[in-house]
């Protein structure tokens, strides 16, 4: 093989890096909450970036089959950490690495919807979503008989959630009034969402 046709292959891939970093780089920014006003732009870009980075990756390989060569290895090792640095995110983020889960439940009002899982290593993660955004919280939790306590507050954002819920039946009470009732009409993880 000539130096033209390896400098062309190293090209493609070069290509190919570059919108593989940029849409890695959008996909931690919305992994990680960091413009949250800008989630759906976000988002638009990363699936344009997706859909390029692919483009470019069936180009790549199609030059390496027609002139029967790789790109360099320190391209090759640059792509593979960069394209597995997203999955292995998305389970660090969701709670791949922590064990299975105990407690799965829902809220949804009419403008959002929270979503709670605790894992049985102790940690927990909220996803709040609603027209415009998503945010997700994580931390640590500890179960005493039928209260679940947060160890760190606010649990969200705000004081919403309040630091100790209960757990009764199939629903966890989550907001309490100043008095420290907690409300049961409203205001609750409803467990089994899904099978209802």
């Amino acid at each position: 093989m000539n130096k033209t046709s390896k400098n062309k292959i190293n090209r493609y891939w070069i290509r190919l890096l570059v919108s593989t970093t940029l849409t890695t780089i959008l996909f931690f920014l919305l992994s990680y909450d960091t413009f949250i006003i800008a989630d759906p732009f976000l988002f638009l870009f990363f699936i344009i970036g997706t859909i390029i980075s692919i483009i470019f990756l069936i180009n790549s390989i199609r030059q390496n089959i027609f002139h029967r060569n790789l790109p360099t290895i320190w391209i090759l090792i640059i792509f593979i950490v960069l394209a597995l640095s997203m999955p292995l995110n998305y389970m660090y983020r969701n709670g791949g690495f922590w064990g299975n889960k105990i407690i799965e439940g829902v809220f949804i009002d009419d403008r959002s919807r929270m979503d709670l899982t605790c894992f049985e290593n102790g940690h927990y993660i909220i996803y709040s979503n609603w027209l415009f955004g998503a945010e997700t919280f994580t931390g640590k939790y500890s179960l005493h008989g039928d209260t679940i306590e947060f160890n760190t507050y606010p649990v969200v954002d705000n004081d919403f959630v309040s630091k100790k819920i209960i757990w009764k039946g199939n629903k966890i009470y989550f907001t309490q009034d100043k008095s420290g009732n907690y409300d049961t009409t409203f205001y609750y993880f409803q467990i089994d969402f899904d099978k209802k």
